[in-house]
């Protein structure tokens, strides 16, 4: 969420919200208001964003590092495995060329046949292990698919937020009768007027 006064902050210091984030499994990434704004469940939480924007990249930084890092890998590897096949052949070819060597060619041939081998599978290694990597950054995005808003919105749930400040509610019980609350759904927004204060029967 966006900042905003010490009272639309203040449901980030309740105790409980900061025990249920500090007993998470999974790292929690607090940004909540803006640099200046503090609250219990910043200081609860395994990492600090100051604003939300910072907060959504710091949560999806790893994936493009890791993407990039394992491109790397699989270059230098492959400079790596073409380097020592050329220094092969040059060493082949010089043995060849030696005097004293020009008898046992038998011995040089099977070492020719096992660079020209080698030379076939390189590229079907390269292949195998680029598609092993894509695989792997297709889960991780597929992951990260898997938390993108929209997509929960299309399986039916909705956001409600108080209209003209965007507060978000997620508990009934605070919901007063009157209030007037914007809901965004999978295709669009709508308002609606709280009619009820036990919430039986919340929007008109």
């Amino acid at each position: 969420r966006g900042g905003g006064s010490l009272e639309d902050l203040w449901e980030f210091n309740d105790e409980a919200l900061a025990r249920a984030i500090a007993a998470c499994p999974i790292p929690v990434v607090s940004a909540v208001g803006h640099e200046v704004d503090f609250t219990i469940a910043d200081f609860a939480a395994d990492h600090r964003a100051p604003t939300p924007s910072a907060g959504a990249e710091i949560l999806t930084a790893g994936y493009t590092d890791l993407r990039e890092r394992v491109l790397e890998d699989l270059h230098r590897l492959e400079r790596t495995t073409r380097t020592q096949i050329r220094d092969m052949q040059q060493r082949i070819t010089a043995l060849l060329n030696s005097h004293s060597l020009r008898r046992p060619e038998m011995r040089l041939r099977e070492f020719q046949q096992r660079t020209d081998l080698a030379m076939e599978r390189l590229p079907r290694i390269i292949t195998q292990r680029t598609e092993r990597i894509r695989m792997r950054l297709e889960r991780l995005g597929g992951s990260l698919e898997g938390h993108n808003p929209a997509l929960i919105l299309s399986k039916g749930y909705a956001i409600i937020r108080r209209d003209g400040d965007g507060r978000v509610y997620t508990e009934a019980a605070k919901l007063k009768k009157n209030m007037r609350l914007d809901i965004e759904l999978r295709d669009g927004r709508r308002t609606a007027i709280v009619t009820d204060d036990e919430a039986d029967d919340l929007f008109a």
